[in-house]
């Protein structure tokens, strides 16, 4: 082994999370220029992080490794060195659930390209993994990666960790002179007591010492392995040379079950043994597991659980999954086309055939008179990313209004489902002479505002004049007044309207006008004539955007304990970790993962607590998709939907904890966890927890009673989305909860209308007592048992409210509800207010019914009971670019300048938005401001105790905050 070092790394550089943090100006690029990526895998994570300081740290994300590092690149630039730890074997590197190897690199070159354009002239990337520059294999590995990012790369060709097990810290190959720093101080390398290796694809580490064979595979577990299988010699004879043989390791086998039968517990096939003469012994069924290592020949022994020795944890590799999702979320055709094409895009590791399930749902426009039904299964061979699906369009000879109907996709198998899985295909009436007229919305800096006007009729020439009007904005300073005739020749079908947009240097509201369209010659007007132009101001003020704590795994909300020293933030696996003064401390606050699902959209999701922290209440509550014990059973052996973290049907809970004193508030006690809502959420009251109710629409409703009442005190999750929000306390001290339909996201499902019946907890706020989880005798539903669904009900009739806030001093939540195909909803929650869904959808000139819901006998029930629904007091369309609304917070400092007192903060998680809302007394919206764009991924937002706006950003793992520039 060459413990001479191809390059001399630097003096040791602290301890990270810095708690000055680090800083980018918003509209310049990050000036940080080290970046150290770290596997979700890597053993003790926590202590290598511990001696990082001066470089940004991302903990690479399990399932979509590759979404997360497009995001990561895009925001960061003149980067000098990117440095990779985690596992590696000869020829390759494994990032998260994407491993490069010497064979698939050039399916990546996308992806290292992006790292290209972060990287400055003579950047480094530094490999710390095993074996990944053994061999030539894994010389001309490394070459290549050079050759496609433009950068000096180096790599350890030995083990990579601690000397005791025969690591080391050297990269002894390299392409080119190595001018970076090493970012792990020498004295926390000195003390890391684990290695990076991979063999076959999977990972291998070691459990912590003097663990009986339960307590090593739930440790293993957690880390999202097993205790090791091993299927030959040569690996046992590799787990060997890597691990060492001077102690026993606890293996996988085991009898538990079956005295005698001994099986893996990864429910692997027996293919190879290796015991001992005389084993196993089997002592009156006493000796259920197994150690390897024993003897002198080093063979198999079986042994009590008491033993206490550590295990070898082996982590099978996650297949690197490509992302299938529409290339847009709206169509427009005319009657006569014949068919609309709708294009499906698969981004990511395009090596492996993949499937999305489609199909057509009517609407206003009916399958079978207006369009073709279609539907099947679309197949992406190895390399394919983009596929076009052709729905015939059926003319007639009505005069009718323009129509519409939706275009779903569902189910993928080998690949991700994206983020635009439903399209609105509007069909325009060729004989109709109405005018299609779309509003739009632009970036200040545009250049040019295009307005489409289309036309049904393409029989014959038509004209129609059209002219600018002020509205908030104003011609010559921020439009260039213009007018004109738009004219249609024969046959043609589409025109434009173009108008200058004026860009100025002047911080302020987003501003609007008109185009106004009159005279109409062989067209009408009759649907509407006009169009708004919203203008996005792009001068964003003197702020900073800065990162406060990285290296987090999928953060998705945090909470401040009073005083702001704690901050407790909720990761999406079930972990709740505690940073002190913006530092994260190396022990979790509590791990519940074993009791969370985390799939999909579901997890760990909500966080908050108490306001009399410190004053003998320490509790913590946390809001989550649940996993009974009965997941771990695997009850139908012909699925996999039963297992912890997949994706069956599953209830949820909001659980409350407490926080140690005499662990300075930074762990939990031990026991101390409290079922407030959700006693009742167990595998048995869930229908079908080995069933996916999100498509399957046969699967009866979950948290029933056989007659068909609601099981009290359960919250269901009949689908892979919409399950539980946020928590947070009003100024009347009680606790609020946000729970979303937990039924289909993508269709029209029965199901849903439970979100009408304060009988039912889903669609809901729930106002409830924080010690009891009981209702309060003033909440609008109160029937006199506290402990009843309805009595801890606040508002309902809501689709998805994953975020919200409380107007500070006030008990009113302001909620982002997240909408279907058209609308993007902030509602204000008063009490009793019905929010209408899945009855009503929209809009910002009041409530609009659902088309695709009003046709269910239910909803039609409702629609003519005359109910009074409350319409939300902001709402952004998907065709102005809304996406999935996140509810931010008000802001109350004092550190904003004073144009921000008061505004409220909310966020789009896939356009990557921020914008701030001028409300008045009534709460209505009076203006808009687009605050910050370009960051995709946040899903929380809070204004903090120094007066600057903290944002959590699952995507990147990071926690930042906006402050003014001082």
């Amino acid at each position: 082994m060459n413990n001479n070092p191809s390059f001399a790394p630097a003096a040791p550089l602290g301890a990270f999370p810095l708690p000055a943090a680090r800083s980018t100006i918003l509209q310049d690029a990050f000036p940080v220029n080290e970046l150290v990526l770290i596997g979700p895998t890597v053993q003790d994570a926590e202590q290598l992080m511990a001696g990082i300081k001066t470089a940004d740290v991302v903990l690479l994300d399990r399932q979509d490794t590759l979404a997360q590092l497009t995001a990561i690149f895009a925001q960061h630039r003149n980067l000098t060195s990117v440095q990779v730890i985690s596992h590696g074997d000869v020829g390759q590197v494994q990032l998260g659930n994407l491993t490069l190897t010497a064979v698939n690199l050039e399916t990546y070159t996308e992806l290292l390209q992006q790292w290209s354009e972060a990287l400055a002239p003579g950047a480094d990337l530094l490999f710390y993994g095993c074996n990944i520059a053994a061999d030539p294999t894994g010389v001309n590995f490394v070459q290549r990666l050079a050759d496609l990012t433009g950068a000096d790369v180096a790599a350890s060709d030995d083990l990579t960790g601690s000397a005791q097990l025969g690591g080391d810290w050297v990269l002894e190959v390299a392409t080119g002179p190595i001018t970076a720093n090493l970012a792990i101080a020498s004295d926390v390398m000195q003390q890391y007591s684990s290695i990076l290796p991979f063999y076959n694809g999977n990972e291998y580490l070691l459990t912590d010492p003097n663990l009986d064979w339960d307590q090593a595979q739930a440790a293993a577990q957690r880390l999202g392995g097993n205790l090791v299988t091993i299927n030959d010699a040569e690996e046992e004879a590799w787990l060997q040379q890597t691990f060492g043989t001077q102690e026993r390791f606890w293996i996988g086998l085991n009898d538990r079950d079956n005295e005698g039968q001994f099986r893996w517990v990864s429910g692997e096939p027996i293919t190879y043994t290796n015991w001992q003469p005389g084993a196993p012994i089997d002592l009156k069924g006493r000796r259920d597991f197994v150690h390897m290592n024993a003897g002198p020949r080093l063979q198999w022994i079986d042994v009590p659980t008491t033993r206490r020795v550590r295990g070898i944890v082996e982590i099978k590799n996650p297949e690197a999954l490509s992302t299938i999702e529409l290339e847009q979320n709206s169509y427009s055709v005319n009657e006569a086309g014949g068919a609309v094409e709708i294009a499906v895009t698969r981004t990511g590791n395009t090596s492996r055939t993949a499937t999305i399930q489609y199909r057509t749902d009517s609407g206003t426009a009916v399958a079978g008179s207006d369009f073709t039904a279609t539907s099947g299964t679309l197949t992406f061979n190895p390399g394919e990313t983009r596929k076009l699906i052709s729905i015939p369009i059926r003319d007639d000879s009505s005069n009718e209004s323009n129509e519409e109907f939706s275009f779903v996709i569902e189910s993928p198998t080998r690949a991700n489902l994206g983020t635009v899985r439903t399209a609105t295909i509007t069909i325009i009436d060729d004989e109709s002479l109405d005018l299609t007229i779309n509003s739009v919305q632009v970036d200040e800096n545009v250049g040019q505002a295009v307005v489409a006007v289309r036309r049904g009729s393409g029989i014959g020439t038509a004209r129609v004049d059209f002219a600018t009007q002020n509205g908030t904005a104003l011609a010559g300073s921020d439009y260039q007044a213009t007018s004109g005739t738009l004219t249609f020749a024969d046959g043609e079908l589409n025109q434009t309207v173009r108008v200058n947009i004026l860009n100025d240097t002047v911080a302020e509201s987003n501003e609007t006008f008109r185009i106004n369209f009159s005279n109409p010659v062989g067209v009408s007007l009759r649907s509407t004539n006009f169009a708004t132009v919203t203008i996005l101001d792009d001068d964003l003020g003197d702020f900073v955007r800065e990162t406060i704590i990285s290296g987090l795994s999928q953060p998705t909300a945090f909470a401040h304990a009073p005083g702001n020293e704690l901050m407790f933030i909720a990761e999406k696996s079930g972990i709740v970790k505690v940073a002190r003064n913006n530092s994260l401390l190396p022990t979790p606050f509590i791990d519940l993962s074993r009791q969370v699902n985390n799939v999909r959209d579901r997890g760990l999701l909500g966080i908050t607590v108490h306001p009399e922290f410190y004053s003998g209440k320490p509790f913590v509550y946390l809001a989550y998709t649940y996993d009974p014990p009965e997941a771990f059973e695997n009850r139908n052996p012909n699925t996999t939907l039963d297992e912890p973290d997949r994706p069956g049907n599953r209830p949820a809970r909001i659980v409350r904890v407490t926080a140690d004193v005499d662990a300075q508030y930074t762990r939990a006690v031990a026991g101390s966890q409290v079922v407030l809502v959700g006693n009742n959420s167990t595998w048995d009251n869930t229908s079908r927890p080995d069933g996916n109710s999100t498509t399957n629409f046969s699967i009866p409703e979950s948290g029933r009673n056989p007659d068909g009442s609601y099981i009290q005190d359960y919250i269901k999750t009949d689908s892979e989305s919409h399950t539980i929000g946020q928590l947070a306390f009003g100024a009347d001290g009680a606790l609020y909860a946000s729970i979303g339909d937990g039924t289909s996201y993508n269709a029209v499902d029965p199901r849903t209308l439970s979100v009408l019946n304060p009988d039912s907890l889903s669609g809901k706020i729930l106002r409830i007592d924080p010690l009891t989880g009981q209702g309060f005798a003033n909440n609008p539903f109160y029937d006199g048992n506290p402990n009843s669904n309805r009595s801890k009900v606040w508002n309902l009739g809501l689709r998805n409210p994953f975020r919200f806030t409380i107007r500070p001093g006030t008990s009113t939540p302001f909620i982002g509800d997240v909408g279907w195909k058209t609308w993007e909803e902030v509602n204000v929650g008063t009490r009793g207010a019905n929010f209408g869904w899945p009855a009503f959808e929209g809009s910002n000139t009041g409530s609009l019914v659902q088309p695709e819901y009003d046709d269910l006998p239910a909803v039609q029930t409702f629609l003519n009971s005359d109910p009074s629904v409350v319409a939300p007091i902001y709402a952004r369309s998907h065709a102005s670019g809304a996406r999935a609304i996140i509810m931010g917070d008000f802001y109350d400092g004092t550190t904003f300048p004073s144009l921000y007192s008061g505004r409220l903060f909310v966020a789009d998680v896939n356009e990557g938005t921020v914008d701030a809302l001028t409300l008045d007394s009534q709460n209505r919206v009076t203006a808009v401001r687009r605050f910050d764009s370009g960051i995709p991924g946040i899903v929380y937002m809070e204004t903090g105790l120094d007066g600057n706006l903290y944002f959590v950003n699952l995507g990147t793992g990071i926690i930042g905050r906006w402050r003014p520039v001082a």
